[in-house]
């Protein structure tokens, strides 16, 4: 069962003449509407969603009715018969509400039943994003131990840069030495060192 019906069951135990079971302004006492639906909890907008209408005026009215009804003959009671607060007749002389009171008790349980599934969806979204921040920085830290500083990036960045610019120059060297018939071996004979001069060379590093 359901705590709306649970509700709507404990509001045939409510008494018009008992002060206890409504506040001064007539609405039913939401701790006399826990104790007789077995402890079901309900805001002031939550009762009146399950039983729109009902105060004590129209409680009262609705017991006079059954009871004048009673001494006509048309139906037999007692005061101990459970009152039914959805087919109560209110003060505008409206016919009993049990449709719409059991529509609008469907809708809040269908309400409920989507708010438990969003509250289930977010639980595990939550619980996924913890688990990806986790394995995210267990990767930084990971990455972080066997990839070189960025300075030292930097570094053998410009080292690299460096010696393609070098490269490059030579690269060039040879095309114009190429290009202008020269041979290429004689002019680096030429340019190197004679035998004579490696070995003063040599000498003055001794020293």
């Amino acid at each position: 069962m359901s705590d709306a019906q649970k509700v709507r069951d404990a509001l045939k135990g409510m008494d018009p003449k008992n002060d206890n079971h409504w506040t001064m302004s007539g609405e039913a006492k939401l701790e006399t509407v826990k104790f007789l639906s077995g402890g079901v909890t309900v805001t002031r907008e939550e009762f009146n969603a399950i039983a729109p209408g009902f105060n004590r005026e129209a409680m009262e009215k609705y017991v006079a009715a059954i009871s004048e009804a009673a001494n006509g003959g048309q139906i037999t009671t007692t005061e101990s018969e459970p009152v039914k607060p959805e087919q109560q007749t209110v003060a505008d002389g409206s016919t009993d509400r049990e449709d719409e009171i059991k529509a609008l008790s469907e809708e809040i349980d269908n309400a409920n039943e989507e708010i438990n599934e969003c509250q289930r969806v977010q639980a595990e979204a939550l619980k996924r994003l913890n688990a990806a921040e986790i394995r995210r920085q267990r990767a930084s830290t990971a990455l972080s131990k066997i990839q070189p500083p960025v300075k030292e990036m930097v570094n053998i960045q410009a080292y690299l840069e460096s010696n393609k610019k070098v490269l490059a120059r030579r690269g060039q060297a040879r095309r114009v030495i190429s290009e202008s018939g020269l041979d290429l071996g004689a002019v680096q004979q030429a340019l190197s060192p004679s035998a004579l001069d490696q070995a003063l060379m040599g000498r003055k590093r001794r020293r």
